[in-house]
């Protein structure tokens, strides 16, 4: 029974990922793509096998439309943070134009998300 037990342990391989580097101009090749409607942030993950926190990474540093802030606000002892998707577009001098936005009582990235498919839907 020994052997049987090292045979099962010999034959289970661990994946490893790799970490993948993109240069920066193939990320706003990409992310122009995507504001252009090409993909939509689903399947580009799945075709290049990528997280979507990261594509929004991607988005938020070299998308020209869309910027990202995150405020937070103590009501009755809870923070509650709000991030709001700005228009870049749209900011002017006075004026500024919130296209996605959403309020949780935490950081996860699923609200980041929410805002920017929001933002995405209206643009």
């Amino acid at each position: 029974m020994s052997k049987l037990k090292l045979e099962s342990k010999k034959s289970s391989k661990l994946n490893i990922c790799q970490k993948r580097i993109f240069n920066e101009e193939f990320k706003r090749e990409k992310v122009k793509e995507l504001n252009a409607g090409l993909y939509s942030i689903t399947s580009f993950c799945k075709l290049r096998d990528m997280t979507s926190p990261a594509v929004y990474r991607w988005i938020y540093l070299y998308s020209p439309k869309h910027k990202k802030g995150v405020t937070y606000y103590n009501l009755r002892g809870i923070f509650y943070y709000i991030v709001l998707i700005m228009d870049a577009a749209a900011a002017g001098l006075y004026s500024r134009k919130i296209i996605g936005y959403s309020v949780a009582d935490n950081m996860r990235a699923e609200y980041n998300c929410q805002a920017l498919e929001m933002a995405f839907t209206k643009t």
